[in-house]
């Protein structure tokens, strides 16, 4: 309706201002970073993964973690192993026509196991529904840092049930 996004130089700021039309401006700064490589640190993880106060460290070893999102990057390096294989046990994608895999008694999507998508079978599903937001998102719980060397989720070790859901 009466909402505008733009891109303007901040010199440009004071003749858009001046037209009657504009009611309020909001600026947000481009000073943008990343925070995976600190959020590990503000929540403490690091410490758990070091086993600080602990009887052992913890990085999700035999943990199974669910994301209910808008599905995962499978081609994503983050979410293999150290032999290639997928780190994700399960995908349901609810947002897929029913077929061969579609899963009983729900009747509608199609799933994969960690078989399937190492063998390609899970090609339908492209995980970029709400611009890969649900691999953002594993990635920050259980990204392992494979594709850069470092950036690790809470839980690097732990495999992986990606449901991506409807929304």
């Amino acid at each position: 309706g009466d909402i505008a996004w733009l891109r303007i130089p901040v010199s440009a700021l004071g003749a858009l201002h001046e037209n009657s039309f504009v009611k309020r401006i909001e600026a947000y700064p481009m000073n943008v970073s990343v925070l995976n490589d600190t959020m590990r640190a503000h929540v403490r993880a690091d410490w758990a993964h070091q086993g600080i106060w602990l009887p052992q460290p913890y990085k999700g070893t035999g943990v199974l973690m669910g994301y209910i999102d808008s599905g995962i990057d499978l081609s994503h390096p983050d979410f293999k192993d150290s032999l290639g294989n997928t780190r994700v046990k399960w995908l349901w994608d609810m947002t897929l026509p029913a077929a061969a895999n579609t899963p009983q008694p729900y009747g509608y999507g199609q799933e994969w196991n960690d078989t399937d998508i190492d063998a390609g079978g899970a090609a339908a599903h492209t995980g970029q529904q709400e611009y890969g937001h649900g691999t953002y998102v594993t990635g920050i719980g259980s990204g392992n840092g494979r594709a850069l060397g470092h950036f690790q989720g809470v839980a690097p070790e732990s495999e992986l049930i990606i449901v991506n859901y409807d929304f």
